[in-house]
C-alpha cells in the first residue's frame, strides 16, 4: 500500500511540474496624440517577463498645448 501511495505521489509531482504555464508575453507602448487625431497608435512591442496584467498610462502636455497620452499594455499571447 505504501509502495503505491509513493508511486501516487511521484506521478501527480510529474504532471503538475509539465504543466506549468509559461509565460509568453510582450509590452506594447501605445500613444494617443493630436498628429494622430487621438487615436491610439502601437509605437513599440516587445517580450515581456512580466505577464502581470496591469496597464500603465501617463499624459503629457507638449510645446505647443497639445495633450499626449501614453500607455504600456501586457498582452499575452
Amino acid at each position: 500500500m505504501r509502495n503505491l501511495f509513493s508511486k501516487t505521489l511521484i506521478l501527480l509531482t510529474l504532471i503538475c511540474i509539465s504543466c506549468e504555464k509559461d509565460c509568453n508575453c510582450d509590452s506594447v507602448v501605445s500613444e494617443s496624440t493630436f498628429e494622430t487625431n487621438y487615436e491610439w497608435t502601437e509605437t513599440s512591442r516587445g517580450p515581456s517577463e512580466e505577464c502581470a496584467a496591469d496597464t500603465l498610462s501617463s499624459t503629457f502636455i507638449d510645446n505647443d498645448g497639445n495633450i499626449s497620452n501614453v500607455r504600456t499594455i501586457i498582452e499575452y499571447e
